[in-house]
């Protein structure tokens, strides 16, 4: 029943984000909390804040990590694997859709800035 749940779940909110790009929809911080609060296996104390604070300023040094078919080293997640201040979840899809609320969420122009932490 949880596995069902969860992959209904997943999809609604992989269908969120797409009409969020298509329709100007806005994602909030709020909706991303709700997210990683139903979804994330492992949160670090710091990690959402430290996500936040660089959204506000229009850094982006976090990362999307793990991998679609196996496990990395690192298991699946947002935030900076080799500092361990991450936001874990049980796959990569729930990964990815939790980086592409945050992305979704206004903010600064964003920076990409190579290297992490």
């Amino acid at each position: 029943m949880r596995l069902t749940h969860k992959v209904l779940l997943t999809t609604l909110v992989i269908s969120f984000v797409a009409a969020a790009g298509m329709a100007a929809v806005q994602v909030s911080w709020g909706n991303v909390t709700t997210f990683i609060t139903s979804n994330a296996t492992y949160v670090h104390a710091n990690a959402l804040a430290d996500i936040q604070a660089e959204k506000n300023a229009g850094v982006k040094t976090w990362q999307v990590f793990g991998g679609s078919t196996a496990r990395s080293l690192d298991g699946n997640g947002v935030g900076w694997p080799s500092t361990g201040e991450v936001i874990r979840f049980d796959t990569y899809a729930e990964a990815t859709i939790c980086g592409a609320m945050i992305d979704a969420v206004p903010g600064g122009a964003t920076q990409h800035r190579p290297g992490g932490r």
